[in-house]
Parts: C-alpha cells; sequence; structure tokens
C-alpha cells in the first residue's frame, strides 16, 4: 500500500509531492467557484434587469453572491497557507475543512431556498403539494 508521507533516514517526516499537488489543485478549484460566485454576481448587477429575473434574483441574493465568493476566496487562502506546510501547519488545514463544511451547509441551504422560492412564484409548489 503506498504512502502519503516519506519517511526516511536522511529526511524529515514530509508529505509527498503528488498528495500536496493534488491537494492544491482541489483547493484551486475551490478558489474558481468563489471567483465564479463574484463574476455571476457582476453579471447580474450589470445586465439591465427584467421583471422575470428580479422576481427570483433580488438585490439581497446578488449581495449573497458577493458576500458567499469572497467568503470562499478567503477560506482558499487559508487552505493555501496550509498546504504550503501541511504537517507544520495541521491547525489551517483543520480550519481549512471546518470552513469547507460551513460554506457548503449554507449554500445549499440558500440554494433550497432559491429553488422553494422558485416554485412558489411558479405556483409549481402547491400544485405538487395538493396532487399528492
Amino acid at each position: 500500500m503506498p504512502r502519503a508521507v516519506d519517511v526516511t533516514t536522511s529526511s524529515p517526516l514530509q508529505l509527498k509531492r503528488g498528495v500536496q499537488f493534488g491537494y492544491g489543485v482541489v483547493t484551486a478549484c475551490y478558489m474558481a467557484t468563489g471567483i465564479t460566485a463574484l463574476a455571476v454576481a457582476g453579471y447580474f448587477l450589470s445586465e439591465h434587469s427584467s421583471p422575470k429575473r428580479e422576481t427570483i434574483v433580488t438585490t439581497n441574493v446578488i449581495k449573497s453572491l458577493f458576500v458567499a465568493g469572497s467568503f470562499i476566496i478567503l477560506v482558499s487562502f487559508v487552505g493555501i497557507i496550509g498546504v504550503l506546510a501541511p504537517l507544520k501547519r495541521k491547525k489551517w488545514l483543520v480550519a481549512y475543512i471546518c470552513l469547507q463544511v460551513l460554506t457548503i451547509i449554507v449554500e445549499t441551504g440558500v440554494g433550497i431556498w432559491l429553488w422553494s422560492r422558485t416554485l412558489d412564484i411558479n405556483d409549481l409548489y402547491g400544485f405538487n403539494w395538493r396532487s399528492l
């Protein structure tokens, strides 16, 4: 079974470069989602609004995209600090994982809220509920 940690007599305990690189790629992808959230929020702010879009994508939703995108980018920097020296900065990595879990829970909640709001607007939720 391959090990993620190199243990040799000539070197101190270190993570293999492949493991460290993989973690860096995952962190970069996570940061890309934050950048995408900021880009989508900027797009919605620059686009001329239509009444149908304003019903779902309100100003509060756009502000929440800015906040979420900024938070994700900040959390990614915590992960980057941790990945530079993962065995020395274990607390940074634990904080990174906890912040990621918190972010996922909040984003899932916002997604469910938007989905149910969309169903209420189109009156699909009430129709489906009555037809059960």
